[in-house]
C-alpha cells in the first residue's frame, strides 16, 4: 500500500532538480521515494546536512532536562510579552 506526500519548494530550487533527474532517468516522484527508502532503511545521519544538525553534549543534557520537566517556569502571556517589550 502507498501513502501520498505532499511537498512545497521553490520553483526556482525545483526547476533545475528535474533537470538534473532527467539526466538520471528519475521523475521526481522516484527520486522521493528513493531518498525516503534510503533514509528508513539504511540512513543513521544525513551526510548532506553536516555536523551543525548534531546536538552536543550540553544541548543533548538541556533537551533530556526539559523532557523531564527540570528548569521549567509557568509563565502568563502577559509576562511573556511585557519581557519581549523591555528587550
Amino acid at each position: 500500500m502507498n501513502t501520498y506526500v505532499r511537498v512545497t519548494i521553490d520553483p526556482q530550487v525545483k526547476k533545475p532538480a528535474i533537470a538534473v533527474l532527467k539526466n538520471q532517468a528519475l521523475t521526481l516522484s522516484e527520486a522521493v521515494r528513493k531518498f525516503l527508502s534510503y533514509v528508513g532503511t539504511t540512513a543513521t545521519e544525513l551526510p548532506f546536512l553536516g555536523e551543525t544538525h548534531q546536538p552536543n553534549a550540553t544541548t543533548l543534557k538541556a533537551i533530556d532536562a526539559t523532557r523531564r520537566g527540570k528548569g521549567l517556569e509557568t509563565v502568563t502571556l502577559e509576562q511573556l510579552v511585557t519581557e519581549w517589550q523591555e528587550k
